[in-house]
This record gives C-alpha cells, sequence and structure tokens, in this order.
C-alpha cells in the first residue's frame, strides 16, 4: 500500500460543508497539462480532487447536511461546487470525471441523482469535459481490476477523498 505523501493540511468550516482540504504529492505522476477534477459524490460525504498542472493537487474530504427539499440540496451542492473548484486560473480544457452509481446500490440513489447532475451541470456551465463513469470501470483502469478500491492501494486520506482521487486518475487515462 502506498502511503499519500500530504504536504499541507487545512479546514473550510461554513454553513454549507466542513471540509479537510489536503495538498498533496500525486500518488502517481500525470503527464498531461490540463486541470483535472475527480468526484466521489455523496448525499452527506464526499470527496474532490482537483490536480491544475504546475500548481498543485488538492484532495478535499466534505461533509455537509442532509436536505429534506431537493432543491434545497442541488442548491447547497452547486454552492459547494462553485466555492472549492472556483480558480482564477483559465485552463485550455479542464476534465472532471464523476463517479457514477455502483450496480445494485439501494439506498438514496435519487439524491445521489440530484448529486451528481447538479455537479455535472456545473462543470458544464464552466465549459469542462464532463464524463460520469461507473465506479468499476473508474477502478479497473486507475487499479488493473474493478474490484480494487483506493483504500486498499493507496493510504493516509480518508475514504471519499481516495475515490475522488482514483476517479482524477481515470481522466490521466483518457
Amino acid at each position: 500500500m502506498k502511503e499519500i505523501k500530504i504536504l499541507e493540511t487545512s479546514k473550510i468550516d461554513t454553513q454549507m460543508m466542513k471540509a479537510t482540504v489536503y495538498t498533496i504529492t500525486p500518488p502517481k505522476k500525470i503527464d498531461i497539462h490540463k486541470r483535472i477534477i475527480g468526484i466521489d459524490p455523496g448525499t452527506v460525504n464526499l470527496g474532490l480532487a482537483d490536480y491544475r498542472p504546475k500548481y498543485k493537487c488538492q484532495v478535499y474530504q466534505i461533509k455537509t447536511i442532509r436536505d429534506d427539499d431537493p432543491v434545497d440540496r442541488i442548491k447547497r451542492m452547486y454552492k459547494i461546487m462553485k466555492e472549492l473548484l472556483w480558480c482564477n486560473v483559465t485552463y485550455e480544457q479542464t476534465m472532471m470525471i464523476i463517479e457514477g452509481s455502483a450496480f445494485g446500490a439501494r439506498f438514496r440513489q435519487v439524491e445521489m441523482g440530484e448529486a451528481r447532475a447538479t455537479m455535472a451541470l456545473y462543470g458544464l456551465l464552466q465549459e469542462y469535459s464532463v464524463k460520469i463513469i461507473a465506479p468499476n470501470s473508474i477502478r479497473k483502469q486507475v487499479f488493473g481490476s474493478g474490484k480494487i478500491k483506493a483504500q486498499e492501494v493507496w493510504s493516509g486520506l480518508p475514504d471519499d477523498a481516495l475515490a475522488a482521487l482514483s476517479a482524477m486518475y481515470y481522466a490521466v487515462g483518457i
């Protein structure tokens, strides 16, 4: 198992979310010169990985509240994306990979669908190249098997953050 090298850790605490931000050395070399975003969506806990060439790789473990109202959930998720992914540097192309639903997942799939759609919409409005990819397809490309989870290969970060990092690495391979 490869321990991820954490260069810096910080916290974000707002009404919308609590997040731990890890600035890391990417565990595998990245040879493309695009901004890459990987997202492991969740209804309360989610992960986000943001690689910017010649700048840094930041991985977020995010905790938000569960809203009863679907419109409030969508607004909250959009604001979270806007706050965390805002960037004052323009990149020629940004790729965003959002982990899709797992085959047979049963709980909170409507809320997860809303979250994915909101994340995709945010990316599309920013003119990112956006893809929603099944978890086992991400794992197969990144780790060589759809059964291997990120936390079985890497350590040092929370599971949602590691899943987002593996989604980010999926974009490296396409």
